[in-house]
């Protein structure tokens, strides 16, 4: 199991970043994500592997004025 966003997901072999936000539904440009506390770089999504047990938080950016 993977926590995102505080919602548990079934962990999978070479899960990546980039399959979870897709999982999710999260479609958003302005999204940063870490993984247990840790930045990851957007161009690291497709192959960052997300390791089982892993907390990840996807931050949805929004600016106002």
């Amino acid at each position: 199991m993977v926590s995102v966003n505080g919602i548990q997901i079934d962990w999978e072999e070479d899960l990546t970043v980039e399959m979870i936000l897709q999982k999710m539904n999260y479609t958003f440009p302005m999204i940063i994500v870490t993984v247990n506390g840790i930045p990851v770089d957007r161009a690291q999504w497709p192959v960052f592997r997300v390791p089982d047990k892993a907390i990840v938080q996807a931050h949805h950016l929004i600016a106002g004025g």
